[in-house]
């Protein structure tokens, strides 16, 4: 059993936890949702599917990226307690995916439509999935470390879990198109 932002989420599978925390099943199941999503996106959205080259500045944001995650570990090993943010599901929402959403749908209205699709298509997905989650009990919420509250169909979670869902694959094209895409 994990805490995470108000969320308690019933892990495992493989046993092994990175850092003694997070179980591998979070980084393994992330990839593969985002990479999920690049492809759906690829396929049945982007226009310019015979690509030749990828954009210059994944470079870059693997970079930083990297940086990120070496901070990351620089602060767990010398003080956990830095790491401990309160609201930090809501905050990362807010910089991962509302601001990059806002500035690439205002730089790129073309990709308004298709972002749009996909991020209905997938919404509607992750609530099914989040209530059959709910239901078998492969995680729950606790009321004590969350903005909000939603209660559909008889379960309740988090706010920013119903946030997270609605705005996740929006999230994902966006910064695919900014870091690895034509922004067409």
């Amino acid at each position: 059993m994990c805490h995470v932002g108000g969320c308690w989420y019933e892990y495992g599978s493989l046993g092994f936890r990175v850092l003694g925390v997070f179980p591998v099943d979070i980084f393994i199941w992330a990839y593969l949702y985002i990479y999920f999503i690049v492809a759906f996106y690829e396929h049945f959205l982007d226009e310019d599917k015979y690509k030749g080259k990828m954009s210059k500045n994944i470079g870059y944001w693997l970079s930083f990226a990297l940086f990120l995650v070496i901070l990351f570990l620089v602060i767990y090993l010398v003080n956990k307690n830095l790491l401990v943010v309160s609201n930090f599901y809501f905050i990362i929402i807010l910089f991962m995916f509302v601001m990059p959403i806002i500035t690439i749908c205002w730089m790129f209205p073309s990709l308004v439509k298709k972002i749009a699709i996909q991020g209905t298509y997938f919404f509607f997905l992750s609530i099914v999935y989040e209530l059959v989650a709910l239901n078998i009990g492969h995680w729950e919420f606790s009321r004590s470390h969350v903005v909000g509250w939603i209660e559909l169909f008889g379960f309740g979670f988090a706010f920013e879990e119903f946030v997270w869902l609605m705005l996740a694959v929006p999230a994902v094209i966006c910064l695919y198109e900014i870091i690895a895409d034509d922004k067409k």
